[in-house]
């Protein structure tokens, strides 16, 4: 793909091979080193374990489908000043994204002061289904 959009950011590319029953998302998602060459499209990516042979070690310029999800986090702050409580929000969540192979592409860091109800107590069934409104 010679027309592919070059992507500033440099996100760890991750092994595409079917996962097995301890890997709940159904791909191995470990760090890629191997590439399989393909006829048309983006290649497809594999770890040391996945390889086969044929697979030729990544290139520097690789071809990838970049994922960006947008979604926003909520941390409630660990330090009474407002730098330090954002760091440490954001740094957990680098920690976080990192862990699974991904990357952050921060965009902004916002926090604000309110009062945080705290969640009634569930009451006590003692093994009886909860009748009328409880019920649900």
């Amino acid at each position: 793909m010679d027309d592919a959009r070059e992507l500033v950011a440099a996100v760890p590319i991750r092994c595409g091979a079917p996962g097995n029953d301890r890997n709940p998302h159904g791909i191995c998602g470990e760090a890629a080193s191997w590439v399989r060459p393909c006829v048309a499209g983006v290649p497809a990516y594999f770890c040391d374990v996945h390889r086969r042979s044929g697979d030729m070690p990544i290139a520097v310029a690789a071809i990838v489908r970049r994922i960006s999800i947008v979604v926003e986090v909520c941390f409630n702050g660990t330090a009474p000043g407002r730098l330090e409580a954002e760091g440490e929000a954001l740094a957990r969540l680098h920690d976080a994204v990192a862990a699974v192979g991904g990357a952050l592409s921060l965009h902004s860091v916002t926090s604000d002061i309110g009062r945080q109800g705290i969640p009634a107590p569930v009451p006590a069934t003692n093994g009886r289904r909860p009748r009328g409104r409880d019920a649900r």
